[in-house]
């Protein structure tokens, strides 16, 4: 009997400061692998032109990284970055080691951004859902009008 994967659906809700872009027109890796961890040290990513290598990250963790702290391809704010909701419990428990190459020297934003979005949707056949945060009619909700619990933590400027 063959397996068939199934699609992995998640829920972004957030306030959409950042403005994902759709992926199919995004560039994509040349070569990538991704591979359960054997054993987490931790570490930092280790990124150079052209090559991302991310060590131990949960897919909980490279969702929020794909499609909320570099969505767009550029470094977003973290009080920006939208709430990863659903999916499975092996999506926060299993760490994965990602090594992957990308065409023409690509940036350190495009490669943990729309490219990673790409991987990830092929690789794991993620499907993601993005919700905003509506008033009773029906506009979105003013970030200062939120419930405490759903705000995302914004750093005090003065």
């Amino acid at each position: 009997m063959k397996h068939v994967a199934k699609p992995l659906v998640v829920l972004l809700v957030g306030f959409w400061h950042v403005q994902a872009q759709s992926t199919t027109s995004a560039a994509k890796f040349e070569v990538a692998s991704i591979k359960p961890t054997k054993e987490c040290v931790g570490g930092n990513p280790r990124n150079t032109p052209g090559r991302l290598s991310l060590n131990c990250y949960n897919l909980e963790n490279l969702i929020s990284t794909a499609y909320g702290r570099f969505a767009n391809g550029r470094l977003n704010p973290i009080w920006a970055v939208p709430k990863v909701e659903g999916g499975p419990s092996w999506t926060r428990s299993i760490g994965y080691d990602i090594e992957a190459k990308a065409q023409n020297g690509a940036s350190r934003a495009l490669m943990r951004g729309p490219m990673l979005q790409a991987l990830l949707e092929d690789r794991f056949k993620l499907k993601v859902h993005r919700e905003i945060l509506l008033d009773v009619m029906g506009k979105p909700l003013p970030l200062q009008m939120c419930p405490r619990f759903l705000r995302p933590f914004r750093k005090n400027s003065g």
